[in-house]
């Protein structure tokens, strides 16, 4: 990714895609990861040239991350460099998630960054959840497989949200 170069500071959410994006630019360093998840921050760990800020709360074991009121504080006072998260829902031009909490992480996460890139593969698309995390204009960039249908990139590219590819 283009996105990432040394001496950034980027902001992690715990899906499978940031943890496959952290181990494609683990060795652009210097490198600083801000992340609620306990995966993710693990996976820094293991890279000491990494430096890394965790932003805790209630820990849900389940996603093995921190999610309520202490994490959004924490995540609010950060500014990013980019941010980079995955929703489970996109549908027109709204991105949604089953959970209250984390709908909030990742909303506080937008607000935190500079750049806000989202990590969607095609299963994502066409879905909706209870909860709104917010239109597709919030992001800067759109990350998405070459089996995503282009009928479901027209709200990014209307929004003026740069479409990018990735490479299986």
């Amino acid at each position: 990714s283009d996105l990432v170069r040394p001496g950034m500071s980027l902001l992690l959410d715990d899906s499978s895609s940031g943890l496959a994006l952290l181990r494609a630019v683990a060795d652009r360093v210097p490198l600083t990861i801000a992340t609620h998840s306990q995966v993710t921050a693990r996976e820094v760990e293991a890279h000491p040239a990494l430096e890394l800020f965790v932003a805790g709360g209630a820990y849900r074991r389940a996603t093995e991350s921190f999610y309520g009121p202490a994490t959004t504080a924490a995540i609010r006072a950060l500014h990013a460099d980019v941010a980079f998260m995955s929703v489970t829902a996109i549908r027109g031009g709204t991105v949604y998630h089953p959970y209250e909490e984390v709908a909030e992480v990742k909303r506080a996460m937008l607000e935190a960054a500079e750049l806000r890139v989202l990590l969607a593969d095609h299963s994502k698309f066409g879905r909706h959840a209870l909860h709104v995390i917010g239109p597709v204009s919030q992001f800067d960039v759109v990350v998405v497989d070459a089996e995503t249908a282009d009928a479901h990139l027209a709200p990014f590219r209307d929004a003026g949200v740069r479409v990018l590819t990735a490479q299986s």
